[in-house]
């Protein structure tokens, strides 16, 4: 009950959401982390900003505050699922010179991204064969490249079906609008 948002409070999250001077929406967030602090979604945007800042640790950071209070009262949550994105990129960094650490991070974060999106989120499916093939890369496992070729593979399934429909759009007859008596000249 005490960590309930009232209007206002969430109001001014999403305010504050969308500021566009990064360094002033984290400077606003921490000063506010008490009020939002069992907030899924504080974290995340915090984790994406830290992430947009150059503050990888920070960003992982956030990641594991919000893998600690989250209740998953959904089935597939997509916005950690958005957010993880970053979180594999900053390990990277974080991780350059521990192959091991970001390996198993990286890995876990992937399998994250697959539970929480649907099978038609061919970006996000994109980007986790990519991370993939990266782990592959570093460590010559086929089953990472296995993976990478399997997501790939479903990604391009779904996609030749999005693109048969849109050649169909393209190549049908044109059809004449007529725009309405009020319409100007340029519309």
């Amino acid at each position: 009950g005490d960590l309930a948002l009232n209007q206002d409070s969430v109001d001014n999250f999403v305010k504050w959401k969308k500021l566009t001077n990064l360094v002033s929406r984290i400077q606003i967030l921490e000063q506010n982390e008490s009020t939002y602090e069992a907030l899924g979604t504080y974290w995340l945007v915090l984790a994406q900003s830290y992430y947009e800042n150059g503050n990888y640790t920070k960003c992982l950071e956030a990641i594991e505050k919000y893998n600690s209070i989250s209740s998953r009262i959904f089935r597939k949550d997509y916005e950690y699922a958005n957010t993880l994105p970053y979180a594999i990129l900053a390990a990277q960094e974080v991780y350059k010179y521990d192959n091991a650490k970001y390996i198993e991070y990286a890995s876990q974060c992937v399998k994250e991204i697959l539970n929480n999106t649907d099978s038609d989120d061919w970006s996000s499916h994109y980007f986790v064969a990519l991370v993939y093939m990266d782990l592959y890369g570093k460590t010559e496992k086929t089953e990472y490249l296995n993976s990478a070729y399997d997501i790939a593979l479903n990604n391009v399934t779904y996609l030749v079906d999005e693109q048969k429909s849109l050649n169909e759009i393209w190549l049908s007859d044109v059809v004449e609008v007529k725009a309405s008596s009020d319409a100007t000249k340029q519309e």
